[in-house]
Formats: C-alpha cells, structure tokens, sequence
C-alpha cells in the first residue's frame, strides 16, 4: 500500500476509533461467512468490506493490556463495522478459500463461540493477513504479561 493511501486509510480507522496508532497489514476486499452449529453450514452475514490489522495505543480508548491488535472490517454492506481484539486465546486457521476464526461474542452468553471464515477476494491477501494474525498472535501470547512493545517487524 502507497503511503498516501496508507494515510488516508488510516485517518479514516481513526475517525472511528482514535486508539488506532497504526496499519499493519490490509486486504481490498472480504466476506464474512458465519457456522450456523445448527444447521452444521455457512451463512453469508451481512459484513463484507476492506479488512485492516490495525495496531492500537495501549491505555487509550480502553484498550486492554491483553491485545495491542484488533482485526477491523469496514462494512460496505450494512452499517455495523467488525472489531476483533488479537488477544492470545485468538484462534484461528488457514482453509481455502477461507481464514477461519473464533471469536469469543461478549455481547451474547459467557460460553457463546462463534466460528467464523472470511472469504478473500485476493489469494495472496489471505496468505499475507494469515501469516501477518500469526506473527500478531505469537507476539501477544509472548508478550502477555507485558505487552507494550511494537508487534510489526
């Protein structure tokens, strides 16, 4: 990503959250899909957008001290965006066409998983943001205790 555009993205990443310090890693354009444990099948949610790894500034917008990181979608398709925290317990895998992820939903019951994939419309997009939430998790899983360090290299 060019600098001006990397600017003008992230700008716009604070404008919604303004303890967004900086723009790791992007993908142009993604779907979200979500496991109906039910129905044992994926349902198309209503989130698909430019995907952001964004590294957060600690002690600002509470920010917990368990993740510096957060995976942002911003939504095109309706007018909730998407804001996962890294934290260590971050799980995720690597299924083509798919990353997959858990993400634990405070806002439903306590024990509430929801299992979710994410569809690239870029192969190497997949590839780079996979291994860039890898190298993100590592780090905060190391880093649990004292996590204040920068995570890109």
């Amino acid at each position: 990503m060019d600098d001006a555009r990397k600017a003008a993205n992230l700008r716009s990443l604070q404008r919604l959250d303004p303890a967004i310090s900086d723009i790791l890693g992007t993908a142009t354009h993604v779907v979200v899909y979500q496991f109906n444990t039910s129905l044992q099948k994926w349902e198309k949610s209503n989130m698909e957008g430019s995907l952001f790894i964004v590294k957060l500034l600690p002690g600002q917008s509470g920010v917990a001290q368990s993740h510096v990181c957060s995976l942002m979608i911003l939504n095109r398709a309706g007018v909730n965006n998407m804001n996962i925290p890294i934290t260590p317990t971050f799980q995720m895998q690597l299924r083509d066409p798919y990353l997959i992820f858990r993400d634990d939903d405070s806002s439903s019951s306590a024990d509430a998983t929801i299992v979710r994939g994410i569809w690239f419309h870029d192969d190497q997009e997949r590839s780079l943001i996979s291994a860039l939430l890898s190298r993100v998790v590592q780090f905060t899983v190391k880093n649990s205790s004292s996590i204040r360090g920068a995570v890109a290299s």
